[in-house]
């Protein structure tokens, strides 16, 4: 009996032990959060003004990618499904996703950049976060600015791609492994890096590096990366052959390789040159994660693959800014203000560049200011619900038309002129823009549409349009020339 008494006594005190230091540490995380909430908040606020800043100033840009997931995320959001109904060469996590925004894409399209924009702003908070767990108070605040001032990640978080969220699922994985150390938490930080690959195969670069974070939980994080991909691929299995020949056999043979002195230009630029503290972190061989070299490291996967556009190194940045971030603090000593003016330099650069060099190939860009006589053109020649043919999506979308076949240039191989022919009807409009692209129709479809359609060229691009259609517009240019006899030759090229 004095036994039992004694043993239940020990397990009490053991239990109020625990109890007592459970309740200490919380408290002691509690304060540290709340003490350095002000330096998130700064963070945060710091990587938000600056991507809506340069939104503003790059309003007029864009990336003919953006509305191949615009177009598609809404065909998604209206009952189709990729692979079935249409190609697509990538997983079909970022179609599902800007389904989901099609409610406020359909009021307003730069809401889903909006949406980019506050993505990226919280991956820059959780990169200063991470860095709190490695780093000193000024290191992690290093490490927060680093990344929110990279010039290729500004591009991408104020543009509709795949990237911002890709990398906010990646650092939300890491930030769950670094500050909870329960086998349960890296079960859910593999599922964050198990939707990452749900949005673009390359993110399993990225697996070494969550195990080698992840220590003993490694085989808990495995479970949650391939539970939780496994399941976000079930409702395509019956389309798995497509999804397989058009996300891995697409990509990897049939997709055009671009020269390898290109892929290391541009990997030698995004991502060396613009993480030169990383680069000199790593020269110095200081003691540092294991980890987190590792995924610095990842970017030169990208030399080998089959083109390196500088976004694909947006998912390395988080790496390179907290690998960095002890070299930039030791060695950069420069006040708030002038870090904010520097950042604001950066941006104004960046935007002059994509707004004014519009012959850089190396960061596409595109002008809505260069489509928007073709996209009034589509507006008088076809009527609303008359669907549009183009190699890119933007025409038909902006014209507020249905879009033909869900084609863009990457389909040309999957689809054959005789059903792009069975999709127009009399009054579309085919769009070739640029009008030296060559390769961006089927074989076959430019004799049907020269044979049906009357072909005219205006900002750069080559446009069939039906026949009625052309002449109208030509009645309302020679009414227009007729009311403006007056003018000059300068005058006249200005109205036209």
């Amino acid at each position: 009996m004095d036994r039992e008494r004694s043993g239940a006594r020990q397990r009490l005190l053991i239990h109020r032990a625990i109890s007592r230091r459970w309740l200490v540490s919380t408290w002691r995380r509690l304060v540290r959060d709340v003490r350095s909430a002000p330096d998130g908040l700064a963070v945060f606020g710091f990587a938000l003004g600056l991507r809506l800043i340069l939104s503003l100033l790059l309003s007029d840009t864009f990336d003919k990618d953006e509305f191949v997931y615009l177009a598609l995320g809404r065909d998604v959001a209206h009952g189709a499904v990729p692979y079935r109904d249409f190609a697509f060469f990538h997983p079909p996590g970022i179609l599902f996703l800007t389904a989901l925004l099609n409610p406020l894409t359909e009021i307003w399209w730069p809401l889903a950049r909006l949406f980019d924009v506050l993505v990226d702003s919280v991956t820059a908070l959780l990169v200063w976060r991470i860095g709190t767990y490695l780093y000193d108070r000024r290191t992690a605040l290093a490490a927060g600015v680093l990344y929110a001032v990279n010039p290729i990640v500004l591009v991408s978080a104020v543009r509709v791609d795949q990237e911002a969220i890709m990398t906010l699922l990646c650092v939300s994985g890491l930030t769950l492994l670094l500050g909870k150390q329960s086998s349960r938490w890296a079960i859910v930080a593999g599922a964050c890096l198990g939707t990452a690959f749900w949005i673009k195969y390359p993110m399993l670069i990225f697996l070494p590096v969550y195990l080698l974070a992840a220590r003993r939980r490694a085989i808990a994080c495995l479970l949650g990366f391939v539970g939780v991909g496994g399941m976000l691929f079930l409702p395509y299995l019956d389309n798995i052959r497509r999804l397989y020949d058009e996300t891995v056999v697409w990509q990897l043979v049939q997709r055009y390789h671009t020269p390898i002195v290109s892929r290391l230009e541009t990997s030698v630029i995004c991502w060396l040159a613009l993480n030169p503290f990383a680069v000199a972190a790593v020269a110095r061989r200081n003691i540092k994660p294991l980890w987190l070299v590792s995924g610095f490291a990842s970017g030169g996967i990208f030399i080998f693959t089959a083109s390196a556009y500088p976004h694909y190194f947006v998912t390395v940045a988080p790496f390179g800014a907290l690998l960095g971030a002890p070299v930039a603090s030791r060695f950069v000593r420069l006040g708030r203000r002038a870090v904010v003016l520097g950042s604001m330099a950066i941006a104004v650069i960046l935007a002059g560049c994509l707004n004014l060099v519009t012959a850089q190939t190396f960061i596409p860009a595109s002008h809505f200011s260069a489509i928007h006589p073709i996209v009034q053109l589509i507006d008088r020649t076809s009527p609303p619900g008359t669907p549009i043919l183009g190699n890119r999506f933007e025409f038909a979308y902006l014209a507020g038309r249905p879009w033909v076949a869900h084609y863009f240039w990457d389909t040309r191989t999957t689809v054959t002129a005789q059903g792009l022919d069975r999709a127009l009807r009399p009054q579309s409009t085919v769009v070739l823009y640029p009008s030296t692209s060559p390769f961006s129709f089927p074989a076959g479809l430019k004799s049907y549409l020269d044979s049906r359609y009357a072909e005219s060229q205006r900002a750069g691009a080559i446009l069939w349009l039906p026949r009625a259609g052309l002449a109208k517009r030509d009645t309302e240019d020679d009414s227009r020339l007729a009311r403006d006899k007056p003018m000059t030759r300068v005058g006249l090229t200005k109205a036209l």
